[in-house]
């Protein structure tokens, strides 16, 4: 794409934030969402969410996944906590999926609270 002198969009960073979570590729991972700030982009919460796929899903970086994730600046999302969490399931990180589930449940009640009422069966 640089070389024909396409610029990337929105949409091209999540497909090589995916594609580097599922191949296990971290410095690669690194590297493209490094490249949001180089092509005039701001990551937006989606790619971080990604970017925390990425490291999560390599095992012994779960814990830097989750303090990555704290150090955003940004609100955490379902779909981030979700990357966490099944980092943390995947790897056998119990402690710590414990408390990614509970910051997830705060979330999802907090993004969608009729979700999480409609489960309890106690709409107001």
């Amino acid at each position: 794409m640089k070389i024909v002198g396409i610029k990337p969009e929105k949409i091209t960073y999540l497909c090589l934030l995916s594609a580097c979570a599922h191949g296990g590729f971290i410095k690669q991972g690194w590297c493209f969402f490094e490249c949001h700030d180089k092509n005039g982009m701001a990551p937006k919460s989606e790619h971080y969410a990604y970017m925390v796929d990425v490291v999560a899903r390599a095992g012994h970086l779960v814990v830097a996944a989750y303090q990555f994730s704290c150090q955003m600046t940004v609100e955490p999302t379902a779909s981030r906590l979700g990357a966490l969490l099944s980092g943390c399931m995947k790897h056998r990180r119990f402690d710590l999926a414990e408390m990614i589930g509970r910051k997830l449940i705060e979330t999802l009640s907090r993004e969608n609270p009729w979700s999480v009422e409609g489960e309890e069966d106690s709409w107001v």
